[in-house]
């Protein structure tokens, strides 16, 4: 019995439906292959400031960790002496936002400088913030483009009004849910969140 093959209009029809897959299906593999690489990207960044960390206080003397695109270099102190060197982001397609970034641990592992250390690392729509603290602990940060909108519709007041409701100073960009938190001296959001279980907020005593 002889088998029947499909039509020009059936193999059209096929045509045209596996490409309105593939159309649905490509962008958000691209998204997961690029979450994926500034993951990755992330985490051997992290690795690096956290060797570098070590290396300070087994060796007890200085040790610069610069970052580029392209390497990751481990130097003793201020001299040219090369401990390592790695790949940099730019090897995984990741973008490194502020460009060469250069950190100097201390031989008791503490990052020299009075401010947090924060490195972006992106590609495509993804993106991971590598943060170092002063006390040089290390973590990553994850972005969603997403709750940009919802962090300043939180508490509705103006980048202006925010100096006026901290009582530290301008708090941190993002609003009240992310103020809050992290140095907990914004007024707006626990009374947001009173209101919200129907109660009065308690004032605070003198």
């Amino acid at each position: 019995m002889r088998a029947r093959g499909l039509t020009l209009p059936e193999l059209l029809l096929t045509l045209v439906v596996a490409g309105i897959l593939l159309a649905i299906a490509v962008p958000r593999l691209a998204g997961v292959l690029d979450g994926l690489a500034v993951e990755r990207a992330a985490r051997e960044v992290a690795s690096a400031h956290q060797g570098a960390r070590l290396a300070a206080l087994a060796r007890g003397r200085e040790v610069r960790l610069e970052l580029t695109p392209a390497r990751a270099t481990l130097r003793l102190g201020r001299t040219a002496t090369l401990l390592w060197s790695a790949a940099g982001p730019a090897a995984l397609g990741v973008t490194l936002a502020s460009g060469t970034r250069t950190v100097t641990y201390a031989a008791n592992g503490l990052p020299l400088g009075a401010a947090n250390a924060t490195l972006t690392l992106t590609r495509g729509q993804a993106r991971r913030d590598v943060i170092v603290s002063r006390l040089g602990r290390v973590r990553i940060a994850r972005f969603r483009r997403r709750d940009a909108g919802r962090r300043a519709r939180t508490c509705g007041a103006s980048a202006g009004a925010w100096s006026a409701r901290c009582r530290g100073g301008a708090p941190p960009a993002g609003g009240c849910r992310r103020c809050a938190p992290a140095c907990g001296r914004c007024a707006a959001a626990p009374r947001r969140r009173a209101r919200r279980a129907g109660r009065r907020p308690a004032r605070a005593r003198p």
